[in-house]
């Protein structure tokens, strides 16, 4: 090829360059503008999630029960690393974390890895000032529990990310959390942040309501301790205890041992998670005998002077119903009060038949059995409440005396205090108010009264049987000087494992009672699973209510109603 050819060709070449180059700055700066844009944003920039305060929660006086603090937390960038021995060893020395375990975080594929979360300020501190590329130490909260294992089960607990796990943390989670802010800061090819860098708030956090609880730190302080002494010395498996404002609904006090530490829940069985006050169900034995009496009284089927015969056993289609011992000063007849005082089986089942089977079950239902209370803690049972069509000849009189049906401790207790409320049934609650700081917006969860179930007569009536029951019968154990008090026992055989029948040897033993009985105040039920050698109701849970009302009704400065 000629010269001349040649420089033609490198002419037209040159030419064709010159054109394309524009073309192409023009498509990369004007066309692909806002892509490139963006690219160029975000190797420089970066996005930090500002932690909101999550909402305290608070016992019924102001106590703390549950609050947010600061901390920090370490993320990587192992893109961003270049001398990971480095980084690895001074991260390790500074936090405690082993230095494998760095490395295979600074080593790893993905693009962003926490390496340890919500450590103590001073710790973020030190790591933040080391500078080490591709490291970042955002601030973060941390949820504590100061009270340590103290209602915990009904408080709940969060997870890493501060998202309500279990209780009213999770229940009530829409109020407490709050709204996560966003910072963005510009950061070094090292993906170090820019020391005179701008940095900018796109979104400001939000700080979480504060939610205050019906519980009394106080009257849940008695009550766990109490709790905790009958499992060491009955040998109990395990153990639950309620104390309710009668009139209000409001619960003071809820508890079941063994519990946790929220602050260390994963050191911590899940089983203990949850509060068996609502999640656990139970045969609840002769408490529920004030169920049967107060629907057959209501009901008319049986009136207080009749005399109702009561033989050491009786045959009722093919099953053999005997009453749990041996009964002195009975005939072969009694009274309704003779058969709740000296909780006779027989007597029971023969006035539940004498209501039957259709009006029995109504009245279990409006006693709210079969139905979640709704008190605010998810994951609530509803207990087991079998459609009449589906009882065969024997349930209505196992069922009179609770074999057959499964409750809750709640729901037991929200029973016996609508008897004592003079028969109109209020829902039970365990959130007072929720509320902002500022007090700018303010939540109230009023009484829920749900309707009558039983007339005021008829109430009375079931309570004067109550109080017999614990100055005559097999409540003794919860007699306190000073005041009225009634209330029922119960020893339930527990159903085996799986099923199957019952496991021969194994209890629950319960007490609901009331007190003081002339103006109810306070209701208390208490459940003890599986205590060894004695297995009473009377003996192994009354003495329990008698030690938690006792003091409670004192720290309440509720005045003694017998002198």
């Amino acid at each position: 090829m000629s010269i001349t050819k040649r420089l033609l060709l490198l002419l037209v070449v040159f030419s064709a360059a010159l054109l394309i180059l524009p073309m192409r700055l023009f498509y990369l700066q004007v066309v692909r503008h806002d892509f490139y844009l963006s690219k160029s944003v975000d190797q420089r920039t970066r996005i930090i999630i500002l932690a909101a305060d999550r909402g305290d929660i608070l016992d019924r006086n102001g106590n703390l029960l549950a609050a947010s603090i600061d901390t920090c937390s370490v993320f990587a960038v192992p893109g961003k690393i270049k001398n990971k021995e480095a980084v690895a060893a001074k991260l390790s020395g500074i936090l405690g974390i082993p230095k494998y375990t760095v490395l295979n975080m600074v080593y790893s594929d993905r693009p962003f890895v926490w390496v340890a979360r919500k450590v103590d300020k001073k710790l973020g501190d030190r790591v933040r000032k080391a500078g080490l590329e591709g490291i970042g130490v955002p601030q973060e909260k941390k949820r504590v529990y100061p009270k340590g294992s103290i209602a915990s089960q009904v408080i709940g607990f969060v997870g890493m990310d501060n998202q309500g796990l279990s209780g009213i943390e999770l229940g009530f989670d829409k109020y407490l959390k709050g709204v996560e802010g966003r910072l963005v800061t510009e950061s070094d090819p090292r993906g170090r942040e820019l020391v005179g860098a701008h940095a900018r708030e796109i979104q400001s956090p939000t700080e979480g309501l504060a939610v205050v609880l019906t519980i009394d730190e106080t009257v849940q302080y008695i009550a766990e301790r109490e709790l905790k002494a009958a499992i060491g010395e009955h040998g109990a498996d395990a153990a639950t205890i309620i104390v309710m404002d009668v009139k209000s609904g409001e619960i003071l006090a809820m508890a079941s041992k063994p519990d946790f530490d929220p602050n260390r829940y994963l050191k911590y069985s899940p089983s203990l998670w949850q509060s068996g006050a609502v999640l656990d169900v139970y045969e609840p034995g002769s408490t529920f005998k004030l169920v049967t009496v107060a629907a057959a009284l209501e009901d008319g089927a049986v009136g207080l002077k009749d005399r109702i015969k009561c033989p050491p056993q009786i045959k009722i289609g093919g099953r053999t119903i005997r009453n749990a011992h041996r009964l002195k000063d009975i005939g072969e007849t009694a009274t309704v009060s003779e058969i709740i005082t000296h909780s006779i089986n027989t007597g029971t089942s023969a006035i539940a038949m004498e209501l039957g089977e259709k009006k029995l079950h109504d009245y279990i239902r409006l006693f709210g059995f079969g139905e979640r209370t709704n008190v605010g803690i998810p994951g609530e049972t509803r207990g087991i409440v079998r459609d009449v069509e589906n009882w065969s000849k024997p349930d209505i009189a196992t069922i009179s005396f609770g074999q057959g049906i499964a409750v809750t401790p709640l729901q037991m207790l929200s029973a016996v205090a609508t008897i004592a409320n003079g028969g109109r049934r209020v829902k039970p609650s365990l959130v007072k108010r929720i509320e902002s700081v500022d007090r700018d917006f303010v939540k109230t969860f009023p009484r829920q009264d749900m309707g009558r179930v039983i007339s005021e007569k008829t109430a009375d009536d079931v309570k004067k049987m109550m109080r017999m029951v614990v100055e005559e019968g097999t409540g003794k154990y919860a007699k306190i000087a000073g005041f009225s008090v009634g209330g029922k026992t119960g020893t339930a055989q527990k159903v085996r494992p799986g099923g199957g029948g019952y496991w021969p040897g194994h209890y629950i033993a319960s007490f609901a009672g009331v007190a003081p009985l002339s103006d109810p105040g306070i209701a208390i039920i208490v459940t003890v699973d599986d205590p060894k050698g004695v297995h009473w109701g009377e003996k192994v849970a009354a003495p329990v209510f008698k030690r938690v009302a006792e003091e409670t009704l004192r720290y309440l400065n509720v005045p003694p109603d017998l002198i």
